[in-house]
């Protein structure tokens, strides 16, 4: 052999000329040989000539497409059919059966049936790991040289609902103000989920704390809203328990989180006067318009106005009893400026015989959001003045007789007086202011 023996693929019987296989032939590889072969004879003269040899050669197997690609739910049960990938052998030998095997990529997740080509679940597949896998599966004919060739499976992971929302920015703590508006923001929660598409498709709903209806809550957005005027006085504290859930909460395959939402409401007491009770003297001879006692509140908010609307609530005579209420008697006994506070006398007058003493109810309402009250009793304790006269028991005069006899210091009558008034106004003394001749009787002027 001169030229064209590459690789050593043949060999040639220098004695018989026979031409021999002397290496594997691969004719995928090399299909054609150009052999350039020399004679020589016993005189050394020599002769050449061209020999071809073909190559009969079939390719490796053919799988059935370019290349696959599949869809597996993740948390499929090992054995779940993957994909079934096929290919036929090239070559004439009777034995046309191919093994398959798995090359690269799935990392123990997948596993493919020798025989078959069929390539199913192994291993724990999680979307939220790995969404997608590259798997590269090997067909081996049972031809003389067992070639073999390679396609690419990709298998896409799809999402199952196996995680649960989570809130996000926890804790939820708030503040608000109780005069704040109707559908107000007071916070906004928010939550995440692993999964995808509608298993990640979230609804918020309030489930709980929430039973005087103040708060709302936006189901697609997370936003707590007021949904009523609060009043920190009656309830100073909300919590709140916020549920979040996937599937737009509508599949019964929902999965769900709690959490709790924490709200303080910052309020301020109502006004507060001067005094618990307030007590005034006021004598019965005073004119209208007369101070009966400076009422004076104080706002309790932190508001830029700290005015006081002050105002009477009810009014009644408590002296003589039964109380009555005059609330309504006009003209009134009693008046008071709704800006100052000052508590004086109405238009009605005094009466110290008719009426002793007085209760009065006024309210002090501040100017905050919302406005806030509080009440204070005033009691008016009327004096008297020495406006009536005393009243003899029998006006038309007494009639009295005595013996001519009778010794110095008998009892002839006694009269009697009463005064309307009150004190020493009501202190009577007698005298005998004429009549009495000779002196002949004599009055005591206590009894």
């Amino acid at each position: 052999l001169v030229s064209g023996n590459t690789g050593d693929a043949f060999q040639l019987n220098s004695s018989s000329g026979w031409l021999r296989v002397n290496a594997a032939l691969n004719g995928s590889v090399q299909d054609q040989y150009g052999l350039n072969v020399s004679a020589t004879d016993g005189g050394g003269r020599v002769t050449y000539v061209s020999v071809q040899v073909g190559v009969v050669h079939f390719g490796p197997p053919v799988f059935g497409q370019s290349s696959y690609a599949a869809n597996v739910t993740e948390n499929s049960a090992a054995g779940t059919p993957v994909a079934l990938v096929t290919a036929q052998a090239q070559h004439d030998g009777s034995n046309q059966s191919l093994v398959y095997s798995l090359v690269s990529g799935g990392a123990g997740l997948f596993a493919i049936n020798s025989s078959t080509g069929q390539v199913t679940v192994a291993g724990l597949l999680d979307r939220e790991t790995a969404a997608q896998h590259v798997v590269v599966v090997m067909a081996t004919d049972q031809g003389p040289l067992h070639k073999q060739s390679t396609v690419v499976l990709t298998v896409t992971v799809q999402d199952a609902n196996d995680h649960a929302p989570q809130f996000t920015g926890l804790p939820y703590v708030a503040s608000v103000r109780e005069g704040a508006d109707v559908g107000a923001v007071v916070l906004t929660v928010g939550a995440d989920d692993s999964d995808v598409d509608l298993n990640a498709a979230l609804t918020f709903r309030l489930v709980g704390g929430n039973e005087e209806g103040k708060f709302a809550l936006n189901a697609s957005s997370g936003a707590l809203m007021l949904a009523g005027q609060l009043n920190g006085s009656v309830t100073e504290q909300y919590s709140l328990v916020v549920s979040v859930l996937d599937q737009n909460g509508a599949a019964s395959t929902a999965l769900s989180s709690n959490t709790t939402v924490n709200i303080t409401v910052v309020h301020f007491g109502p006004p507060v006067f001067g005094q618990t009770a307030y007590q005034a003297n006021l004598s019965e001879a005073s004119s209208a318009g007369t101070l009966v006692a400076p009422l004076s509140a104080t706002v309790q908010h932190d508001l830029a106005n700290t005015s006081i609307h002050y105002s009477i609530l009810q009014m009644w005579a408590i002296s003589p009893p039964p109380a009555v209420d005059i609330t309504t008697q006009s003209p009134a006994v009693f008046a008071i400026d709704p800006a100052t506070g000052r508590l004086s006398l109405g238009l009605a007058g005094l009466d110290r015989e008719a009426v002793a003493a007085y209760s009065v109810l006024v309210q002090g309402t501040d100017y905050g959001n919302p406005r806030k009250s509080s009440n204070v009793l005033v009691t008016v304790d009327v004096l008297d003045v020495n406006d009536n006269s005393p009243v003899f028991g029998q006006m038309a005069g007494y009639n009295a007789s005595v013996r001519e006899e009778a010794v110095v210091g008998q009892d002839v009558v006694q009269v009697t007086a009463t005064d309307q008034d009150a004190g020493v106004n009501a202190a009577v003394q007698f005298g005998l202011v004429s009549g009495n001749t000779g002196d002949a009787f004599q009055l005591n002027s206590s009894s």
